[in-house]
């Protein structure tokens, strides 16, 4: 899995708060794990990788740090259910992430803790509105966002605790989450404005229910700017 710049490894940080247990999923270099462990985001971190080789250089590297297990799995499989606080995803697509929560949910019984845990960090590199309509779908509340610039290029990094607040979330709270009203949130003109612009070129191709989708969006972000 792909790594998220500094800027987003902050941010997920941040979003973690504090936890006893956090499940970094697709650890890689490991690099967000050991910021999460110094800013006392978690007390312990499980590591997962899938591909062998990169499992073996993240083992290596936590060898002296007993704060760190790493394991060899996919997903959420490696992770014990109600072994973690929270779970942290960052470098996979919109879609990839879906997928690896609907794997984690679908393997769950109902019957004793669940694989996913109650708070989810994530930093999708595309297509965010999925990942918020799989977290709403998989019972948890509506999201808290933050939006980092990594160049030219703005990022997102979504958090959600599970649990319901209100009804189903709006076509503008799908979009762009908690920026919709949380004025005081940085970047958050420039981030709706890039939006707009965006969805005004989907908007001449798009037909049926995403029309429909993009127009209500864009009528909410217009009324909230």
């Amino acid at each position: 899995m792909g790594q998220a710049g500094d800027a987003r490894l902050d941010a997920l940080v941040a979003l973690v708060g504090r936890a006893a247990c956090v499940a970094d999923i697709g650890a890689g270099d490991l690099h967000l794990a050991g910021r999460m462990l110094d800013a006392g985001a978690a007390v312990r971190v499980v590591a997962v990788e899938r591909a062998p080789g990169a499992f073996a250089r993240a083992r290596s590297r936590a060898a002296h740090d007993g704060r760190i297990e790493v394991r060899l799995g996919d997903g959420f499989a490696p992770v014990r259910p109600g072994e973690a606080d929270a779970a942290v995803l960052a470098g996979l697509g919109g879609e990839a992430i879906v997928r690896v929560l609907t794997r984690a949910a679908a393997a769950d019984s109902g019957a004793g803790p669940a694989s996913l845990p109650a708070r989810l960090v994530l930093a999708p590199t595309s297509e965010t509105h999925r990942v918020r309509e799989a977290l709403y779908r998989l019972g948890y509340a509506r999201t808290f966002d933050r939006v980092v610039a990594e160049g030219a290029r703005l990022r997102w990094v979504v958090a959600a605790a599970r649990g319901r607040e209100g009804g189903a979330p709006t076509p503008g709270e799908l979009e762009v989450g908690g920026l919709l009203c949380d004025r005081r949130a940085p970047l958050r003109a420039a981030v709706l404005q890039e939006r707009l612009t965006v969805w005004r070129t989907q908007l001449a191709g798009a037909t049926g229910e995403r029309r429909r989708h993009l127009a209500a969006a864009m009528a909410e972000v217009e009324a909230a700017l």
